[in-house]
């Protein structure tokens, strides 16, 4: 009996061959963007999400009249406004990113995007360190991830 209905299925199928080649093509573009939306759904909702109080951290952003959409830049006299007016602020962190010159050995120079923040940002982010400590009181600390130590450092221990 199945052996019938695939009989008469390939039958249709060889018969109406740009029908087929465009329902196959239709179906494997929809699994493909299925694939894709759910891959990209799964990445979205599992960023970041090995720091401690996660759901208790917030992003800040401004919206300016007459600009399109939101901006990342919160400025500082609001986030003091902002954490004198609701209760719910507790602490506030600040996180600016710009591309600086660094200079490794005698000859060489490198463009490198680093990040600036306040001592209280691992209060609120737990990256995990392999050496040293993440206090970042001391106004010369630099904190660098393995890649970047790897590239500027070689073999030798940045530490120090």
């Amino acid at each position: 009996m199945f052996i019938n209905y695939f009989k008469t299925a390939w039958r249709n199928l060889w018969r109406y061959k740009s029908y087929t080649l465009i329902n196959v093509i239709g179906l494997g573009i929809a699994i493909a963007v299925m694939v894709w939306g759910y891959q990209d759904y799964r990445y979205s909702f599992s960023y970041d999400t090995f720091h401690k109080d996660i759901d208790h951290v917030y992003r800040g952003l401004t919206y300016r009249q007459g600009a399109d959409g939101v901006n990342g830049i919160f400025p500082m006299p609001a986030v003091q406004s902002a954490k004198n007016d609701f209760a719910g602020i507790t602490d506030v962190v600040r996180l600016h990113r710009s591309m600086v010159s660094v200079k490794a050995g005698k000859d060489e120079t490198f463009s490198e995007s680093v990040s600036f923040t306040d001592p209280s940002f691992f209060n609120f982010f737990n990256f995990p360190l392999l050496t040293g400590s993440n206090n970042l009181h001391d106004p010369n600390a630099v904190l660098i991830t393995e890649n970047t130590a790897k590239k500027y450092f070689g073999k030798d221990d940045p530490v120090g």
